[in-house]
């Protein structure tokens, strides 16, 4: 097999793992609004506060699922862009989706993960203030606990939130082929990709 046979084998199997993996995404949003559903129809017919915290924590582990499915991705989709592409005549897919993104920021889509964010603390506040609306046990360690836990979802739907922005932002695609490019630099001073116009 010659470098550009193992060059394109390599780049269909990237292509693969980024089409899989948003599949897995999909299938995970899906499942988890099923689930977080169930919670809130069940949280209001029997007026349990529990089942409000529990789908609030599915909330916020499905958006950290999908924030760390996505950095997976920019990860895989720039290594193609800045690495693979430019060795081979022809393979531009990923060239072509960079072009697109950067035309594409001229209009609204670029506002999609911040309204995302918005939304999803919307939800957040609604699952903790409808846990605590159906408390029905006020003694102390019980609401100490509930407190706790507002606490702890409050931050992690934060820390998660910031995480989403951070993996979804232009700097965090153009750092990750810089890396790429600097580690290809490091590792194969001698078949240095040749540079792309950022």
């Amino acid at each position: 097999m010659t470098n550009q046979e193992a060059t394109i084998a390599e780049y269909d199997a990237l292509r693969q793992e980024i089409t899989q993996t948003s599949q897995k995404h999909m299938q995970i949003i899906g499942a988890a609004l099923t689930i977080v559903s169930v919670f809130i129809a069940y949280g209001f017919q029997a007026q349990s506060s529990l089942a409000f915290l529990a789908a609030n924590v599915i909330f916020v582990g499905t958006i950290y699922i999908i924030a760390d499915s996505k950095r997976h991705i920019t990860s895989v989709s720039t290594y193609l862009y800045a690495i693979v592409e430019p060795k081979v005549e022809g393979l531009q897919w990923e060239t072509m989706y960079e072009e697109n993104r950067k035309r594409e920021n001229r209009f609204p889509l670029r506002h999609l993960y911040p309204i995302a964010i918005f939304v999803n603390a919307l939800f957040s506040i609604s699952t903790v203030f409808f846990a605590w609306l159906f408390l029905k046990d006020y003694r102390i360690l019980n609401v100490l606990l509930y407190i706790c836990i507002s606490v702890i979802l409050g931050a992690s739907f934060i820390l998660v939130s910031i995480y989403v922005l951070q993996v979804s932002s232009n700097k965090y695609r153009l750092d990750s082929v810089n890396r790429w490019k600097k580690i290809e630099k490091e590792l194969y001073p001698s078949v240095v990709a040749k540079p792309m116009n950022d």
